[in-house]
C-alpha cells in the first residue's frame, strides 16, 4: 500500500484517536524528562563547585587539617571510632543507651599479653564508643570466667581484674590510666606512671562497674578535650585471688607501650562548625576509609538524608564505620569528583556530590555534600499534574473523535447494507442496482465492488427471466408443426403399437403446450403488475363473491366460508387478489380428501387482513421453504405424467408481495392437512416505484 492509498484508507481515521491520546503524554514525559535532566545537571555543577571551594578552604587551614586526624592506614581493632550519640549516656553499666550502636568484638586475636593457656570462656569483651556534647563514653561488656576484685587493703591496682587506658592528650603527653574496683559500683581511674605505679585518681574520668552473670560491664565517661592522636583500651584478667598474677591482657593495643597505641577518631566541633559555616547544605568530611570525621546536618533532616546511604549509617560505632560505599564516594576517594541523584518519594530532588580531599598531594579523604531541593520536586509534581490533566483532556478529545469517526463509519456501512437489501426483492430478484462508491477508502471500494456485482447479477437475472418468453416464442412453431403432423395421421388407420405411440405423442404435445401457456401466464403477470391500476376495494365482499363462484365451478367439492368482519378496505388490484384466491383454491381442491370441505376464513388481526385457506389431505414435506418458488412442485402421490408445474403458489406469492403482504403454508396441528395464510395490510400507500 503506497502512501497516497494509506492516507485515503480507513486505517488513518481509526488510528488517529489513538495517536491523539498517546502523543500528549509521550511528548509531555519527554519534555519533563529533558527539563529535569537540565536542572539536575545544573545542580550537580553548582554543588561540585561549592565542594571544590570548601575543600580548598579546608586544605589551606593547617589547624583544621591537624584536627581531622587523617591516618594513611587503618588497622581494624586498633584504630577505633567514636560515633555521635543521640542522647547522654547514664553511667549505670547497662547498655540501654547503646542499642542502636554497633560494637567491636575482642577475642584471642586481640591478645596483648598471655601468660596461661587460653580458652574461649577465659576472657573476651565487646566495646562500644560514642560521643555526646563533648563527652566521650565507653561501654565494655566483659566475659570472664573468674572475676577477682581489688583487695581491700591493697595499694596495687594491677593485682586484680582491671581495665587499662592509654592515650596521648592534646598537649602531646602520654597518659596511662587503670580502672580497678574493690566491689561492683562506682569506678574511678587511677593515673599510672610508665613503670606501672599508681599515683592518684583522675576525677575527670568517671564510671560504673556492674557485675553480670558471666563477668562484668564497665561504663566510663571522660571529656573529649583529654584526647589527642593516640588511644588504646585493654582488659586485664586475674583468676587466682591468692597469687593475683595477670594471666591475660586483651585490647585494641598495649596501653603500656607508647609506640603501640592506636587511634580514636572523634568528631571535632571545630570541624563541624567549619562545615556549618560553609552553608552548602548537609555535609560530611570523610577520611580515606570512609569514616565520618565531621558533619553539618540539621538533626530534623539528618535521618532522611542518612537513609540514602543505607540502614544503620546514621550511628556508626564499628572499628571501620563509614558511609556505605557508593559510586560517587568511591570515585572521589580515587581522585575523581562525582555527583549522584537520589529519589525523594519517587521524584528526582536530592543531590549528593563527593569531592576528594588532598593533603600534601595525597588523597586523605573526601567531602560529601547532600542537598534537598524542594523546588525540583515541586516543579516535577507541577508538571506531572499538568501532564495528567492534559492526558485526561486528550483522552476525552480522542474518545470524542473516536465516537464521531466510528459513528460516521457505521452510518456508511449501514447505508451500504440498506442499499444491498433494497436491491433485492422478496423473491431474490435484483431490482434496484447499488450506486458506485464516491470515496476512495475501503468502504467506497466495497460499495463499488458490490455495485458491479449486483449489476452483473441483475443482467444474468434478467436473462433468466426473459428465457421463458424466448422459449415460449421459439418452441410454439415446432410444436405447431408437430401437432399438425400428428393430426394428419389418422389413428384409426394405425394398428397395434403404432396407434399407442401416436397417442403418446399427442399427449406430449398437449403437455408442452400447457407448460408454455403457464410459463407465459406467470411472465405476463410479472410484467402486468406495473400496469395494473390500484384502487380501494372491500376484501370481505371480494372473498365472499369468489367463494360463491367456486361453489359453482367445483360442484363436486364442498366449501365453508367464515368471514368475521363486515368490511375490510384494501388498496390494490382486486383482479389480482381474485387470481391469488383462484390459485389457492385450485391447490386446496386438488389436494383435499374426497368429501371433505375446503375452508375459507377472513379475519382482522393486528391491523392486517388475514386470509386462510384450509383443506384436509396430505401434509407438506419437511423442506417447505421453496414451495413459493417458480417451477417447484412437491405433490406426493402424483405420477410423472402430471402437468402441474408448481406455478400456482409462485403466482400467489408474486401477487401477495405486490400488495405488501406475506404468505406462508403450514401443516395443520388438529388433523392431517394444510393451512395457507395470506396477510395483507389495510389501505396501503400506492407505490410510486417499480417492483
Amino acid at each position: 500500500m503506497n502512501s497516497g492509498t494509506w492516507f485515503r484508507s480507513l486505517r488513518l481515521p481509526l488510528i488517529l484517536p489513538i495517536l491523539l491520546i498517546l502523543i500528549v503524554p509521550l511528548f509531555g514525559q519527554i519534555t519533563i524528562g529533558y527539563w529535569i535532566a537540565a536542572l539536575e545537571h545544573g545542580m550537580k555543577k553548582n554543588m561540585l563547585a561549592s565542594a571544590r571551594a570548601l575543600v580548598d578552604r579546608f586544605g589551606s587551614n593547617a589547624e583544621l587539617v591537624r584536627r581531622a586526624r587523617f591516618i594513611p592506614e587503618l588497622v581494624p581493632g586498633r584504630d577505633l571510632y567514636a560515633s555521635k550519640l543521640v542522647r547522654e549516656v547514664v553511667l549505670d553499666g547497662r547498655d540501654d543507651e547503646w542499642d542502636s550502636n554497633e560494637f567491636v568484638e575482642f577475642n584471642v586475636e586481640n591478645m596483648q599479653v598471655i601468660n596461661a593457656a587460653y580458652e574461649t570462656e577465659s576472657l573476651s569483651f565487646r566495646l562500644r564508643i560514642g560521643v555526646f556534647d563533648d563527652v566521650l563514653s565507653l561501654h565494655l561488656s566483659v566475659l570472664d570466667d573468674v572475676v577477682v576484685y581489688r583487695a581491700i587493703n591493697s595499694l596495687s591496682v594491677h593485682q586484680n581484674d582491671h581495665v587499662q587506658l592509654g592515650l596521648i592528650d592534646n598537649a602531646g603527653n602520654y597518659q596511662r590510666y587503670t580502672i580497678a574496683v574493690r566491689q561492683p559500683g562506682a569506678a574511678y581511674a587511677n593515673v599510672v606512671t610508665s613503670g606501672g605505679r599508681s599515683l592518684r585518681q583522675e576525677s575527670a574520668i568517671q564510671g560504673t562497674w556492674l557485675a553480670t552473670e558471666h563477668g562484668y560491664n564497665l561504663e566510663l565517661s571522660l571529656p573529649v578535650s583529654m584526647l589527642g592522636r593516640g588511644f588504646a583500651v585493654a582488659v586485664a584478667d586475674v583468676d587466682d585471688a591468692a597469687e593475683r598474677s595477670i594471666k591475660f591482657i586483651m585490647g585494641s593495643a598495649d596501653p603500656s607501650q607508647l609506640e603501640m597505641l592506636g587511634t580514636l577518631l572523634v568528631r571535632d566541633k571545630v570541624l563541624d562548625g567549619f562545615l556549618e559555616s560553609a552553608a552548602v547544605g548537609q555535609a560530611w568530611l570523610l577520611d580515606a576509609h570512609q569514616r565520618v570525621i565531621a558533619e553539618s546536618v540539621d538533626d530534623s533532616q539528618s535521618e532522611a538524608l542518612w537513609d540514602d546511604f543505607g540502614p544503620g549509617a546514621r550511628e556508626r560505632t564499628a572499628p571501620d564505620p563509614s558511609v556505605p560505599t557508593g559510586p560517587h564516594i568511591s570515585s572521589a576517594l580515587t581522585g575523581v569528583p562525582r555527583a549522584a541523584v537520589f529519589p525523594v518519594d519517587g521524584a528526582l530532588g536530592r543531590f549528593s556530590v563527593a569531592y576528594p580531599v588532598r593533603i600534601d598531594g595525597e588523597i586523605a579523604g573526601a567531602l560529601l555534600i547532600a542537598q534537598m531541593n524542594d523546588d525540583i520536586v515541586k516543579l516535577r509534581e507541577y508538571w506531572q499534574l499538568i501532564l495528567f490533566v492534559s492526558t485526561g483532556v486528550s483522552l476525552l478529545a480522542g474518545l470524542m473523535v473516536w465516537l464521531v469517526l466510528s459513528g460516521w463509519i457505521i452510518r456508511r456501512i449501514d447505508k451500504i447494507r440498506q442499499s444491498l437489501v433494497a436491491s433485492v426483492d422478496a423473491q431474490g430478484r435484483l431490482r434496484v442496482p447499488i450506486e458506485d462508491g464516491r470515496s476512495a477508502d475501503e468502504l467506497g471500494t466495497l460499495q463499488s465492488e458490490l455495485a458491479g456485482t449486483t449489476r452483473r447479477l441483475q443482467q444474468y437475472n434478467q436473462y433468466l427471466e426473459d428465457m421463458a418468453s424466448r422459449l415460449s416464442h421459439e418452441l410454439r412453431t415446432p410444436i405447431s408443426v408437430i401437432r399438425s403432423s400428428l393430426e394428419n395421421i389418422s389413428v384409426e388407420k394405425l394398428q397395434g403399437d403404432e396407434a399407442v405411440y401416436v397417442e403418446r405423442a399427442h399427449t406430449g404435445v398437449r403437455r408442452l403446450t400447457m407448460i408454455l401457456n403457464k410459463m407465459s401466464e406467470a411472465r405476463r403477470l410479472e410484467q402486468s403488475l406495473n400496469d395494473d391500476e390500484l384502487r380501494s376495494f372491500d376484501l370481505a365482499q371480494l372473498v365472499s363473491g369468489c367463494v360463491s363462484g367456486y361453489e359453482a365451478a367445483y360442484p363436486n367439492s364442498r366449501f365453508e366460508r367464515s368471514i368475521e368482519v363486515t368490511t375490510l378496505w384494501l388498496s390494490g388490484a382486486p383482479d389480482l387478489i381474485a387470481q391469488l384466491m383462484d390459485k389457492l383454491i385450485d391447490n386446496a381442491v386438488e389436494f383435499a380428501v374426497t368429501g371433505s370441505a375446503v375452508k375459507v376464513r377472513l379475519t382482522l388481526e393486528q391491523g392486517q387482513a388475514v386470509l386462510r385457506v384450509i383443506n384436509d389431505g396430505p401434509g407438506l414435506p419437511q423442506s417447505e421453504d421453496k414451495l413459493f418458488d417458480s417451477m417447484v412442485s412437491k405433490r406426493p402421490g402424483l405420477d410423472s405424467s402430471s402437468s402441474h408445474l408448481g406455478m400456482g403458489l409462485y403466482i400467489a406469492s408474486v401477487i401477495t408481495d405486490f400488495h405488501g403482504g406475506s404468505i406462508e403454508a403450514q401443516n395443520r396441528e388438529d388433523t392431517q392437512g394444510v393451512i395457507v395464510t395470506v396477510r395483507l395490510p389495510l389501505m396501503r400507500a400506492v407505490p410510486t416505484a417499480s417492483v
